[in-house]
């Protein structure tokens, strides 16, 4: 059925749904209005739909999905609304698509990428559209004319459009695009003109601004956050370190004298243990209690009375007024590390005793 460029006004009948074994619909240059009727998708035979330049209004309706056979889709220059839907991306076998000089706007949809069949053109010009243009439109490999002028794109011409090497026309004029004009053999005998209108752009192209090569930024500034930084950074040391050395001067100040204790009770915090009980329990620390074996001392396993559980060390020497001056360094920095230290994987340290004989 082809009624093309005659002065058919009024709707399109919803009625032509019922035609089931029509191949191609073109109603185009008439003076047709209302919204394209949705039973226009129960012609599944359809492969060219040709509605362009008339007068026609509301959203493409959904039920053109059912339109799997469709190679050529043509709504230019009607008063069309809404979104692009997303559901194009599901007519693969179309070979041409127009949705020029309405009034659609959001952004292109990514799903027009999977319009792998896509020859003859795409073009998208002379809408509301706006966001960035889609870097699955490259996978178009076929396409030979891309068009989405006149629109409100903006960002840049993603880099993998260089890859279309079939296209040959190509007009992204009159957006808000910037940045620079890809660069290969798609984009290099392309004319400025199909980039005017983009005051952002730049490019190797003649008619179109050089893009200028990054300049270096003054060293000045960066040497003054550098200085500034340093300067803070050893001030919070210089004021850390003080408040550390004092807290520990007033900590060695409150601490009691433990290494020169002879008291023959085990110094502890929480209370005090007699060094008899410790003896008892290692029955005169025989040798069965022994649990290990170190450089200056031989550890025992101590259970007491009630029940707390304790590994004492003792050193080898009998007499601890002939303990070796290193053995005795070594000792004492035991002591006070354990006495300091707070750790999960480090013993608790309930006490020391230092006696003539142990």
């Amino acid at each position: 059925m082809q009624m093309g460029r005659n002065k058919i006004a009024g709707k399109i009948p919803p009625e032509i749904g019922r035609l089931t074994e029509l191949q191609i619909l073109s109603l185009d240059s008439n003076d047709l209005t209302g919204e394209i009727p949705t039973q226009l998708g129960d012609l599944k035979k359809l492969f060219v739909l040709n509605l362009s330049n008339n007068h026609l209004t509301g959203e493409i309706p959904w039920g053109l999905t059912n339109l799997a056979r469709l190679e050529s889709l043509d709504l230019s220059a009607n008063n069309l609304t809404a979104n692009i839907p997303e559901w194009l991306g599901d007519c693969r076998r179309l070979l041409s698509l127009n949705l020029s000089h309405n009034i659609l706007s959001g952004e292109i949809p990514e799903e027009l990428g999977n319009l792998v069949s896509l020859k003859y053109m795409l073009d998208l010009s002379s809408n509301s559209l706006s966001g960035q243009i889609p870097s699955s439109l490259s996978k178009l490999a076929m396409l030979e004319v891309l068009n989405v002028s006149h629109n409100n794109l903006s960002g840049q011409i993603p880099s993998s459009f260089s890859n279309m090497v079939s296209l040959p026309s190509i007009d992204f004029s009159w957006n808000n695009l910037t940045g620079a004009v890809p660069t290969g053999s798609t984009f290099r005998n392309v004319s400025a003109n199909a980039f005017v209108g983009n005051s952002g752009m730049c490019g190797n192209i003649v008619g179109l601004t050089p893009c200028e090569k990054p300049k270096r930024k003054s060293n000045k500034v960066l040497i003054c956050v550098l200085v500034l930084v340093c300067g803070l950074v050893v001030f919070i040391t210089i004021i850390t370190v003080t408040l550390i050395l004092c807290a520990k001067g007033k900590e060695e100040r409150k601490r009691p004298n433990l290494i020169q204790s002879s008291e023959s009770l085990i110094w502890e915090r929480d209370g005090q243990y007699k060094f008899g009980e410790i003896r008892e329990a290692t029955e005169d620390f025989d040798d069965k209690y022994c649990i290990g074996q170190g450089g200056s001392g031989t550890v025992y396993k101590a259970v007491l009375q009630s029940g707390l559980v304790l590994a004492v060390k003792q050193l080898h020497t009998f007499d601890s007024t002939d303990i070796p001056e290193v053995i005795r360094a070594s000792f004492q920095n035991e002591i006070r590390m354990l006495t300091e230290v707070r750790h999960r994987n480090i013993i608790k340290l309930y006490g020391f005793c230092s006696r003539k004989g142990f």
